[in-house]
């Protein structure tokens, strides 16, 4: 194991026989005085002699508590051999700055420009949406569907692909999510884990018929929740 500046150390494992998900290093820095920038280092390796595919966008994490039919990879953290089950200990820093700004709101027009300003940043047009709806009563399946085949992730056999993922700490020990509360001791280690939470048959009402049938009939198109 490997301490991380007395806040974290990080745990490598092969999560199935066909695939190796590992974090390569976890780097930090205090870049400002209450904010401490980690650097993750992993990749994915297909571990098998067949090309696999599986939905999945390999550069994002979520926490645990979000992991339901996400398709970004699952990050737990460890408090010695406690589990902390809550999803804000680390953010990016444009979701913090958006969820800052919405805390701050007093009014409701002020929280209405907030999102508008995060659905031009994402590229997302409401009101062209709206219209294409009205035109188009399977418009927004069809969007969802086009989602999710664009998030199909194929590997090659024996090939390994690295990312790097920078999330942020505010440094804040006590944590709470309803009614489960946490301290992050400086003086307990603690662990960073990466799982797969792979999924087919569940986003079937999410995608176009065709598209179904078209995943299920790739015999090398993988799901499970691998640990």
């Amino acid at each position: 194991m490997r301490l991380l500046h007395y806040l974290l150390f990080f745990i490598t494992f092969t999560v199935s026989s066909q695939i190796d998900l590992r974090i390569d290093s976890i780097t930090s820095v205090d870049s400002i005085p209450n904010e401490r920038k980690f650097t993750i280092t992993y990749h994915i390796e297909n571990l098998s002699d067949n090309e696999i595919s599986f939905f999945l966008n390999p550069n994002g994490l979520v926490p645990n508590s979000r992991a339901s039919m996400s398709r970004d990879i699952v990050f737990k953290v460890f408090q010695k051999d406690e589990f902390i089950d809550i999803d804000n200990i680390f953010g990016d820093r444009k979701t913090n700055s958006f969820m800052e700004k919405m805390k701050a709101a007093k009014t409701d027009e002020e929280r209405k420009a907030i999102m508008n300003a995060r659905y031009k940043e994402l590229n997302i047009d409401v009101k062209s949406e709206i219209e294409e709806a009205k035109n188009d009563e399977n418009y927004y399946l069809k969007q969802q569907s086009k989602r999710l085949m664009s998030d199909i992730f194929t590997i090659k056999p024996k090939e390994k692909i690295a990312f790097i993922k920078i999330i942020f700490w505010d440094k804040t020990r006590y944590l709470k999510f309803g009614d489960a509360e946490y301290y992050l001791d400086e003086k307990m280690p603690h662990y960073f884990e990466l799982t797969l939470n792979l999924m087919k048959e569940q986003f079937k009402e999410k995608l176009l018929p065709e598209d179904y049938e078209k995943i299920m009939k790739n015999p090398y198109f993988i799901n499970g929740w691998i640990v």
